[in-house]
């Protein structure tokens, strides 16, 4: 399931033509996090999933309620 999360921010990311770093600028948070992310080392707080939902529906990427909930899941314990 993590896996499924880390793939949409990735491929948003990608979709938006966007390095690592002009990602994490974008966020607000630091290169590395977005690394992490896209791993599945972590994932993003609330606020910052909320803010990765508004870009996906403009890139047509839908983050289900699945997603949002892995977050909170004790798998994915680092939140960033």
């Amino acid at each position: 399931m993590k896996k499924q999360l880390s793939k949409k921010i990735k491929l948003l990311r990608s979709k938006m033509g966007l390095s690592q770093a002009d990602m994490a600028k974008i966020a607000g948070v630091a290169k590395n996090r977005i690394w992490s992310w896209e791993t599945g080392d972590g994932a993003p707080s609330s606020s910052r999933m909320k803010a990765l939902i508004k870009l996906g529906k403009k890139h047509d990427i839908e983050f289900t309620m699945d997603d949002v909930l892995e977050i909170g899941r004790g798998d994915n314990k680092k939140k960033l």
